[in-house]
């Protein structure tokens, strides 16, 4: 299959790596701005009516993807399991992420990869960053290693219109070193990507997330790269998707879900919840034909025609 892969650096702070329905959001931002409103309208009935591919992924460090859920490390029966092999198994579960080179080892060869990740990680050919909790070779360890990050919780006060006294908020945040560079995966028809990318390229900052109002979640556009080819059957999901059972054999899958409660809230009106979705989570291991699975879901809200995106892009 081939995809785009866009590329870019933070502008500041973020709350979390954004997930793809936040990605959406700003894509669809975008496109508003700079095609209008009726394009736009188009490019969402396309996709809820299935007239049009459409699926991106989560926002990775570069070089990085999901951990896939089907890496189940064992030794084998007469081996003797000692105190750096409980090690590696706990050091292993932290894991959220594994470096493209990784991943290219794990598709290629699942089974021989699948049996050595013990013995990789105890020896040190496989490395495990707490702190980007991502598992990569030892000849990709002077690249994440140069990629520093901070967590920190931020308190703020705010005042609402309603509200007779102004109320404290804690906000937690990541940094990253200024060098480090983000992706997502975009997979589309050809004509759409030109449009998204050409949006991205005129937008100075690109807001993926919340608190934008507060200098969270910003994105400074790097780069575009057509046709990256990935090879295999596509499996592994990248973001998660609404749970559709019939898109899906469960019995060869592997798979997390969770749920989404989609609740917005501002200083004038009160809180609203869309409807929440059941969902497969990242990593999840998907038996199926398709590159995506999952739907736009569409509601309505105060009048108005609404989309919640859960649509998963399998590589």
């Amino acid at each position: 299959m081939n995809l785009n892969r866009i590329r870019f650096n933070a502008s500041g702070p973020m709350t979390e790596m954004p997930a793809a329905s936040a990605i959406f959001g700003a894509i669809c931002y975008a496109l508003k701005a700079d095609f209008g409103t009726e394009y736009l309208e188009e490019f969402l009935k396309k996709i809820y009516k299935k007239e049009e591919i459409f699926a991106i992924s989560n926002m990775f460090i570069r070089g990085t993807l999901p951990f896939p859920l089907d890496v189940e490390p064992t030794h084998g029966e007469n081996e003797q399991v000692n105190a750096a092999t409980m090690t590696a198994r706990k050091k292993i579960k932290k894991a959220r992420f594994m470096s493209t080179g990784l991943f290219e080892m794990y598709k290629r060869d699942f089974g021989n990869f699948n049996n050595e990740f013990l013995t990789n990680i105890e020896s040190g050919d496989f490395f495990l960053d707490d702190k980007l909790r991502t598992v990569y070779r030892k000849d990709e360890a002077e690249y994440f290693k140069s990629i520093q990050t901070k967590h920190y919780v931020s308190t703020r006060n705010k005042w609402g219109l309603l509200d007779e006294e102004k109320e404290l908020f804690f906000t937690e945040g990541l940094y990253f070193s200024s060098q480090t560079q983000f992706e997502f995966y975009l997979h589309a028809d050809e004509q759409r990507c030109k449009d998204i990318i050409s949006s991205f390229k005129r937008s100075i900052t690109l807001f993926f997330g919340g608190l934008s109002s507060i200098g969270y979640n910003g994105f400074k556009f790097i780069d575009a790269t057509s046709s990256v080819e990935l090879k295999g059957t596509p499996k592994l999901l990248l973001s998660n998707a609404l749970v559709v059972p019939a898109q899906i054999n469960f019995h060869d899958s592997q798979y997390l879900v969770g749920r989404i409660d989609a609740v917005f809230a501002n200083a004038i009106a009160p809180n609203k919840l869309r409807t929440p979705l059941v969902v497969f989570k990242e990593g999840s291991i998907i038996a199926t034909k398709e590159t995506t699975i999952g739907d736009l879901v569409s509601e309505v809200v105060d009048g108005k025609e609404i989309y919640q995106y859960a649509i998963g892009l399998l590589i």
